[in-house]
């Protein structure tokens, strides 16, 4: 299956996720991306223009309104989004080494088994 590449912009490492291409793809990144970094980081599509911004203290869920047409809250209902999203957290691998005690990927597998069990839970 084919996957698009996204570099994870954040302080520590240098970490890349993989989405299935789909309609949802851009909002499994966005809903993985606010998760894994609380807003602190963003990520941006290697072969594309496609982006999630970094929102340090506020405005994601107006970016999320204006882009997908749903908050925070709302995409998190979507349990067919929640496992796309889970799929991409399960992809995370740092590229380079690991110079921070910060585990992004390790963090981002781990937020994509609870993605899971909630998805699962409420279908």
């Amino acid at each position: 299956m084919p996957t698009n590449t996204w570099n994870v912009i954040n302080p520590s490492d240098p970490i890349v996720i993989t989405s299935a291409p789909g309609p949802q793809e851009h909002a499994s990144v966005a809903l993985a991306t606010l998760l894994l970094g609380e807003g602190k980081y963003s990520s941006r599509e290697l072969e594309g223009v496609r982006e999630v911004p970094m929102f340090p203290i506020t405005g994601h869920d107006e970016w999320l309104l204006e882009t997908f047409g749903k908050d925070i809250d709302g995409l998190l209902q979507d349990v067919e989004l929640k496992l796309l999203a889970a799929d991409v957290l399960a992809s995370a691998k740092c590229v380079g080494e690991r110079s921070s005690l910060n585990d992004i990927a390790g963090r981002a597998r781990e937020l994509a088994a609870v993605l899971r069990e909630n998805a699962q839970n409420v279908s």
